[in-house]
């Protein structure tokens, strides 16, 4: 039985991150309003440390209303090329209540309507469509990865590319077809250091039912064959295995974490590197921030070498806390705790879902934590120069999130302290019971963005 990860406490999936399917199902059709809230330009850097980030609150996206008939809205990832051009990816229900992927763009700091991805229409004919990754090097020069269902109900794997601002026809990934007539196959993420140029990861199962992971990339545009990674590979791997998103610093040079069960009851976190196009094998994370790193979540390169790592380590029992660590010039040092978690959460879950780096120390993070009585909401934090500070609730989400199940999928970060980021809450209704007693019932899944200014 696979070992049941914290993410998944929050109704969460790894590769498709929206409401588990009974509470998507029950989600009433959901709203969406146009809001700009990206960032002003970055002043001019100098010597002295920057001010804290501050984030502007949180707003529903645009352009799902007329696409999410049926209910169910979620952004699951978010990349920006600069300020006010950026890109949102995810999932929502159409009026037959099937799953279909949306973009939507924005540009010179306005956002878009969001679209159905193109070429979906015809791939997707099992009717379970989402976008799980995006990632925008340049402006008009986006790429997106997700996953379909075919008329056999295998699922599949999908890729589309953005030339010169237009969007082209999505894609089944090369090999994987063959993967999933076999098994089953899940694209789990997606990094473009240059347009055109990309590599994402996923997961496979062979006919025995061992479990692999898979590497693809594209060059100029044009996607290569998958191939299993190294020491990640079916049927060599058992027991329970994660991984988390790629990060590339430069064209054949990536980072990658995760987690595996090495023996019973023990899990271990690890980061599996590429150089010079070829991939590593895992290494397991060092450092002593509790009873033992369990998990990599979160990962970003800013640079060849140069990359950052979030994760989760068990405090105590059913304290699940997170974890940061940095590679500098191709070393991974050792893992530390994040300041604040402990305190944010009175349950004791806290994640880090999203990590961004736009230079060396300069990263911010986004998760989740549970709240009393099961309810969720999210938090953001930030790194200046090499130091990481204090978690702090999401800004404005607290008024939206009515419904208590609020999560943070996506941040991306253009400059220091210049940063976008998305997921989705629930919205409450007041239902009158035969007694009289009024009681807050979640009802509609909507979608949210968040922007982050540097310290003006």
């Amino acid at each position: 039985m696979m070992r049941p990860i914290p993410v998944r406490l929050f109704g969460q999936s790894r590769h498709r991150p929206t409401l588990n399917r009974g509470a998507a199902a029950r989600a009433a059709a959901a709203a969406a309003v146009l809001a700009s809230l990206l960032a002003m330009s970055a002043c001019a850097t100098t010597g002295r440390p920057r001010s804290p980030a501050v984030w502007a609150p949180a707003a529903v996206l645009p352009g799902t209303a007329a696409l999410n008939t049926g209910g169910g809205a979620s952004v699951s990832s978010v990349s920006c090329a600069s300020a006010g051009d950026c890109l949102a990816g995810g999932s929502y229900h159409d009026r037959a209540r099937q799953v279909q992927s949306f973009l939507a763009s924005e540009a010179g700091g306005r956002w878009l309507g969001a679209v159905q991805v193109p070429g979906t229409a015809v791939l997707n004919t099992g009717g379970d469509s989402s976008i799980v990754a995006v990632a925008c090097p340049a402006a008009g020069g986006c790429s997106a990865v997700g996953s379909y269902l075919d008329s056999h109900h295998h699922e599949q794997a999908f890729a589309v590319g953005e030339q010169d601002g237009r969007w082209q026809a999505a894609v089944e990934i090369p090999g994987t077809a063959h993967l999933s007539s076999v098994g089953s196959v899940d694209v789990d993420s997606l990094s473009c250091p240059a347009a055109g140029d990309c590599t994402a990861l996923g997961s496979y199962t062979d006919p025995d039912g061992g479990a692999g992971k898979f590497a693809v990339s594209s060059a100029h545009g044009r996607w290569g064959r998958v191939a299993p990674l190294p020491g990640l590979a079916a049927p060599n791997l058992k027991g329970y295995v994660a991984l988390a998103p790629v990060s590339c610093g430069s064209p054949g040079n990536c980072s990658a974490g995760g987690g595996f069960q090495k023996v019973p009851g023990k899990f271990e976190a690890f980061v599996v590197t590429q150089a010079r196009g070829r991939w590593r094998a895992p290494e397991v994370v060092r450092g002593n921030v509790g009873f033992g790193a369990e998990e990599v979540t979160a990962l970003s390169c800013a640079g060849p070498g140069d990359c950052s790592a979030a994760g989760t380590y068990s405090a105590s029992s059913f304290r699940t806390l997170p974890f940061v660590v940095q590679e500098t010039d191709g070393v991974w040092g050792a893992a530390e705790a994040v300041a604040g978690a402990a305190a944010l959460t009175s349950e004791g879950v806290a994640i880090i879902s999203s990590l961004s780096c736009a230079a060396p120390g300069s990263c911010s993070a986004a998760g989740s934590y549970e709240q009393r009585g099961g309810t969720t909401s999210a938090f953001v934090l930030s790194e200046a120069d090499g130091r990481w500070g204090a978690t702090e609730e999401a800004p404005g989400l607290t008024a939206l999130n009515t419904g208590g199940n609020a999560v943070i999928n996506s941040v991306s970060c253009w400059a220091p302290g210049q940063c976008a980021a998305g997921g989705s809450y629930t919205s409450a209704a007041e239902l009158r019971d035969d007694f009289g007693v009024t009681q807050r019932v979640p009802e509609r899944q909507q979608a949210f963005v968040l922007s982050e200014r540097s310290g003006v």
